[in-house]
């Protein structure tokens, strides 16, 4: 059996998005190498800010991993306690 190896260059959102699409599909074995600059992961250029005022240039209805679950982002928001 083929094992397949992939190595994606980036560990904030959207290369832990590339990941967890990849986990998904492949039906083989599979071996995925995050490759980051920075210790922690997921949050990239522009969920690495300090800032309390990030302001998302999609609405949140739109933000999803999966096409076949286009709202699970925006039911997260609503499930998740905020402060």
């Amino acid at each position: 059996m083929q094992r397949y190896q992939f190595a994606i260059v980036g560990g904030g959102f959207s290369g832990l998005a590339v990941a967890a699409q990849l986990l998904q599909q492949v039906r083989q074995p599979a071996r995925i190498c995050l490759i980051n600059r920075s210790a922690r992961f997921g949050r990239g250029l522009a969920y690495g800010t300090n800032s309390s005022s990030l302001v998302l240039n999609v609405p949140a209805a739109r933000m999803s991993l999966y096409p076949d679950s286009p709202d699970d982002f925006a039911e997260y928001l609503c499930r998740r306690e905020l402060p």
